[in-house]
């Protein structure tokens, strides 16, 4: 992956005034109560919030507002992982039973082979989506390891891309392991304790003391607030960082730096820093993935980012590297990810001008469409999606598994069309998911997986 040379003048006060109005605006569309955004450069930082914390007590956020960032957690846990590395505690690419000799998970290559490295970089193969209350305990970890043997294996280990919250269990456990203390603690000493992140909380309680903002979520065409606030433990080593927007600018001030903290301490070397945004496992689209986060090139310029996302709260992070520029947005609404996304194409328009280009559409003949027809699902979730051929076009549906419901009222996606912008390669023409982009995978010539919602599910014909 290569960069073309950029020079690029630092934003002026119109490109500040046009993104607030633009956020403004996003608020409006997505009924976002609360947001607070930030814009660093190599010579200052801007930020602006708007909105309130809390529908029902409504308060105005600030820099200093505590708000949950979700999977942005995991850059985060990459960043701890490798300090560690640097001490000689670990090793990434060594077998993960090194560690958790107890391990067990439902395949056995996996099992024995399986490492920090697929973790990562989501190369794991396991059911990803797996979420249980082990409860408050310092065991809380070891627990929720011991329930991934349940799992089902869904692509081979190291096959593919697929995104995966499950092995963060994994992580987070290796970090007990070998630091000899709970998870949140070891995350405390090692990393936000050094990198002067004094607003970034794990529980609860310590969060509940400051000024803080809650999640919302639309129901009966009302925004309501989400409850409840927070996730289960076992949830930090992926998702459970709260923290104020100037803790998220200052952990963009260390990535965009030379492994240095505010004080010039050495927390990672430069060949350690680079390694956690090199591209290291093509995902999709000419996008890759490097140690957690995300990886493209903009109009021939690499940024990075990682998007969060929790009960009602919503959170971004993007960095380009090559300019010294990042931007973060914190939202509370569980609409504040598409906020988010589009936020962000404004913001790689106006910095890096990248315009929108339409795609050359395929088309495919109808023995050629019926090939990608079949139920996707992941093995172990109750629910999956229908593709089938109409009309000359793939329509991809949300299709309900048994059990007791889980969403309210409505399908959460209508049946939408698909069209191919490339081979095997898929763009959504309708409704709230307009624009995103999947892709089937073949093996052996056959359509075996659809890759949706960063998420492989295997086809059931």
């Amino acid at each position: 992956m290569t960069e073309a040379l950029w020079e690029q003048p630092p934003p002026g006060a119109a490109f500040y005034d046009a993104l607030q109005q633009h956020a403004q605006r996003l608020m409006r569309q997505h009924h976002v109560p609360g947001a607070a955004i930030a814009v660093l450069t190599p010579t200052e930082e801007r930020a602006f919030t708007l909105g309130v914390t809390n529908v029902e007590r409504p308060q105005s956020l600030s820099r200093d507002t505590i708000g949950q960032i979700g999977s942005i957690m995991k850059p985060f846990t990459a960043l701890l992982l490798l300090r560690l590395v640097e001490q000689g505690l670990l090793d990434l690419d060594a077998p993960m039973r090194t560690y958790l000799p107890e391990l067990q998970l439902s395949d056995q290559h996996a099992t024995q082979r399986a490492t920090l490295r697929h973790v990562l970089i989501h190369t794991g193969g396991w059911r990803g989506d797996v979420f249980a209350n082990t409860g408050d305990g310092d065991d809380a970890l070891a627990k929720m390891v011991r329930l991934l043997a349940e799992q089902p294996q869904v692509t081979p280990l190291g096959a593919y891309w697929s995104y995966n919250n499950a092995g963060f269990y994994l992580a987070g456990r290796v970090v007990e392991v070998v630091t000899g203390m709970p998870f949140e603690h070891a995350a405390r000493q090692w990393l936000l304790k050094p990198l002067g992140l004094d607003h970034s909380f794990f529980f609860p309680a310590e969060v509940m003391t400051r000024h803080f903002t809650v999640g919302h979520v639309r129901q009966n065409d009302q925004t309501v607030v989400a409850r409840p606030w927070n996730l289960p433990r076992n949830s930090a080593p992926f998702a459970g960082l709260a923290c104020s927007l100037e803790d998220l600018m200052q952990f963009a001030r260390f990535m965009l730096g030379d492994g240095r903290n505010a004080q010039g301490e050495r927390l990672l070397s430069e060949q350690g820093m680079a390694s956690l945004l090199h591209p290291q496992q093509e995902t999709t689209d000419g996008r890759w993935v490097g140690l957690t986060w995300n990886v493209a090139l903009v109009n021939g310029v690499q940024v990075v980012s990682h998007v969060g996302s929790t009960g009602g709260q919503t959170a971004v992070l993007a960095l380009v590297p090559k300019l010294g520029v990042a931007l973060a947005s914190m939202t509370n609404a569980a609409a504040g990810l598409e906020m988010n996304r589009a936020l962000l194409d404004w913001f790689y328009q106006h910095l890096l001008h990248d315009e929108p280009r339409e795609p050359v559409w395929l088309t495919l003949r109808h023995d050629e469409l019926v090939e990608y027809e079949g139920r996707y699902q992941v093995p172990g979730d109750r629910h999956g999606f229908r593709v089938t051929a109409s009309d000359g076009e793939l329509i991809f549906a949300f299709q309900r598994g048994e059990g007791p419901e889980v969403f309210a009222e409505t399908d959460p996606w209508p049946p939408a069309r698909l069209a191919f912008h490339a081979n095997d390669r898929v763009t959504v023409q309708d409704g709230t998911l307009k624009g995103m982009k999947f892709d089937f995978l073949r093996v052996n010539g056959t359509v075996r997986y659809l890759r949706a919602f960063s998420r492989i599910m295997v086809c059931q014909p």
